[in-house]
């Protein structure tokens, strides 16, 4: 042991025992201040009796910033690593601190600001963050939470047990962990979590008394809390029944809701859709609304089709084996077979088409905007420089088939469309006049026989496009493309003159 080193320790020691064993003034006691005085006030007369050492740490803080920055050149256009080593601390003096210390309170104002600036930024930023309540460098850091802790006390165990593991793999097991936790252990983690949130309140407290400027910025009211999701309705419901909701509570209500049946989930969708109008529903939430209301099924490609037919061949091989064999016997099949496959795939798709269109005209505007429906159908861009696009507008394209089953003849779509055929001579203006003042039985009336044509037209055109070549299916397709092309058109129209 170097002889500075024995001199200092003992020198240490010899401090130590005189605070032992003489009375030590208090902190910021000045003989002169008679603070008992009824007309006196600490708080007034705190700047006269704090010493050159003995500063408001913020008044430190500052300080050092101020001297560092003014240290620096005008023209700081270098890296913030590149400027720090060109500082000499050596010069930086604020009353009796060491040059350590200083360069320890500049490394603490800096620590959580943004390094990819230049020093001058950075330590301006640094200035803004001491005026900010939540930014302050000495604001406490909330707890983590229980899976970070789980994360933090497995981590290097795991790490240590199989050492070439990734990391993604570790956070994996770990969350499976985690999952699978016993109560017993859970518990252990909550008990945690709650001194460490304790602990947390206090040091709040305590920031909250040594900066009483700073103040944590008001909210603005809003009346009901914004609900952020359909879930959130149901734990809002849910919570009501239990004393204390708890994390492990909110957990067990994820679950719940998981499980709900459709037509249960919808219930609590439909309440989200009132108070917002944000699209915000998970996925699982849109299909479940769709399927409620109606929403037909999306068919299958012509391989899934085909991989569908074949799985229960293939049952006794794994998913992986069973997939790759399955694939092998698709890449093997002649052209004819395969366009067997394709023509059904797309005849299928068509009636999907009709099907989803009819459907859409079901929903009203604020559920289209709310659920961010997709139309299947594509529309392509205009080409304004097109003559031919104008002269198929006028007129729907017609090409005859080889087929000895007729062309079933397409109902229409709505059932405003169907009354004005029925009631009006095609008027859909005045069958809309109409409608209005019909009775809800004979509206139903109307309905339910549409439904009855559209159902007796699906199946026909089945059976009609079954009957056509895988050609002549694709030149179907291209013209009833066209068509709703220009009943689009006319509707448009329609409604411009209304």
């Amino acid at each position: 042991m170097g002889k500075d080193t024995l001199t200092f320790k003992i020198n240490k020691a010899r401090n130590r025992s005189k605070s032992i064993c003489v009375e030590q003034p208090s902190k910021f006691e000045d003989p002169e201040l008679d603070i008992d005085d009824e007309n006196g006030s600490f708080s007034e007369s705190y700047d006269a009796v704090i010493s050159d050492t003995q500063v408001k740490p913020d008044d430190i803080t500052e300080q050092v910033i101020e001297k560092v920055l003014a240290s620096l050149p005008n023209n700081d256009t270098s890296g913030y690593v590149k400027t720090l080593k060109k500082i000499k601390w050596n010069e930086i003096k604020i009353g009796n601190r060491s040059e350590k210390e200083i360069q320890e309170i500049f490394n603490k104002a800096i620590k959580d600001v943004n390094k990819t600036r230049t020093l001058t930024e950075i330590l301006n930023d640094a200035k803004k963050r001491m005026e900010s309540f939540e930014q302050h460098p000495d604001h406490p850091k909330r707890p983590k939470s229980l899976f970070a802790m789980y994360v933090q006390d497995r981590f290097q165990q795991i790490r240590a047990e199989n050492p070439n593991i990734e990391t993604n793999e570790i956070m994996g097991k770990c969350s499976e962990e985690f999952k699978s936790l016993s109560e017993k252990k859970r518990q252990k983690l909550e008990n945690r979590y709650a001194a460490a949130l304790e602990e947390y309140n206090e040091q709040m407290s305590k920031f909250q008394l040594r900066h009483p400027d700073l103040h944590k910025p008001d909210k603005k009211s809003r009346g009901t809390p914004k609900m952020t999701s359909p879930f959130a309705y149901y734990w809002a419901e849910r919570s009501k029944e239990l004393e204390k909701p708890d994390i492990k509570a909110y957990s067990d209500a994820r679950k719940e809701y998981a499980e709900l049946g459709i037509m249960e989930k919808v219930k609590y969708i439909r309440q989200y859709f009132q108070d917002t109008n944000e699209a915000a529903l998970s996925k699982p939430e849109r299909k479940a609304y769709l399927e409620a209301r109606g929403a037909p099924q999306k068919p299958l490609s012509a391989y899934a089709a085909f991989f569908q037919s074949h799985l229960e061949e293939y049952k006794h091989l794994n998913s992986t084996d069973r997939m790759k064999r399955i694939a092998e016997k698709w890449n093997k099949l002649d052209k004819e077979t395969k366009n067997k496959y394709t023509s059904e795939a797309n005849i299928e798709m068509e009636l999907y088409n009709i099907k989803w269109k009819n459907f859409l005209k079901t929903l009203t505007k604020e559920e289209l905007k709310w659920i961010e429906l997709p139309n299947p159908q594509n529309k392509r861009k205009k080409d304004s420089d097109s003559e031919d696009n104008v002269n198929k507008k006028k007129s729907k394209v017609t090409k005859p088939s080889s087929s000895s089953i007729p062309e079933p003849v397409k109902p229409p779509e709505d059932v405003i469309a169907y009354f004005a055929s029925k009631k009006c001579d095609g008027d859909k203006k005045a069958a809309k006049k109409k409608w209005k003042s019909l009775k809800d039985s004979k509206k139903s009336k109307y309905e339910r026989q549409l439904e009855e044509l559209q159902t007796t037209y699906f199946a026909e055109l089945k059976e009609y496009l079954k009957s056509l070549s895988h050609e002549e299916v694709k030149a179907y397709k291209k013209r009833m493309k066209q068509n709703v092309k220009t009943e689009e058109e006319d509707d448009d129209s329609e409604s411009d003159s209304d």
